[in-house]
């Protein structure tokens, strides 16, 4: 499901014959909604660009969802240029992670505006992701501790590649509405209008 070389998920596409599977980084994800009932492990139901530009709808579960970027549970190999065998690289993934995390970085951060503080995040803390020109994305997060949603503006990188982190993370300090109502309709018109533009100028 997820390509920890690429940083990207692994979807098919329904406009594929081949039936092959497309990389589709969390920069591409649109809107991200657990379903009811599943629990261990819970499932969500992701809508993404496709690469054949359409969005397409798939399901993913939390363990592939949130662990696999950093390494968890992949049985990923490589070819050992030296010596010609296949070489799991799991544990060192995971050890690299663990530094990581160690030296207080975490994979993933927003801003959460009512905590006036960068929080660590999962994938599945995002709720709706808006593309926007110059390689910027709007995205539309619900606070792990507080649940209240706040709405960044990061570049892509920011989103799709764990443990890098812009210098500059731009938002809207203001709640956006009720989230039980949050579409992604309203969340493009909202995040690209003039009066964000006049606002975020002002951060």
């Amino acid at each position: 499901m997820y390509d920890v070389l690429r940083a990207s998920y692994r979807f098919h596409c329904p406009a594929s014959s081949t039936g092959e599977t497309r990389s589709v980084p969390l920069s591409s994800f649109r809107s991200i909604e657990r379903l009811l009932g599943a629990a261990h492990p819970a499932v969500y139901r992701i809508t993404y660009r496709c690469s054949c530009g359409s969005d397409h709808v798939g399901l993913v579960s939390h363990d592939d969802l949130d662990y696999r970027p950093i390494g968890g549970s992949t049985e990923l190999e490589f070819r050992n240029l030296l010596t010609g065998r296949l070489e799991p690289v799991r544990d060192e993934l995971l050890d690299l992670a663990r530094i990581q995390v160690q030296r207080g970085n975490w994979p993933w951060r927003l801003y959460c505006c009512t905590e006036a503080t960068l929080k660590p995040v999962f994938p599945s803390c995002l709720i709706h992701v808006v593309p926007s020109q110059a390689e910027l994305v709007g995205v539309a997060m619900s606070c792990p501790s507080c649940g209240e949603t706040s709405v960044n503006v990061v570049t892509q990188q920011h989103l799709d590649v764990p443990f890098y982190h812009d210098d500059v993370v731009r938002v809207i300090e203001r709640p956006f509405g009720d989230g039980r109502d949050l579409t992604a309709e309203r969340f493009h018109t909202e995040l690209w209008s003039a009066g964000f533009d006049r606002e975020r100028d002002s951060l």
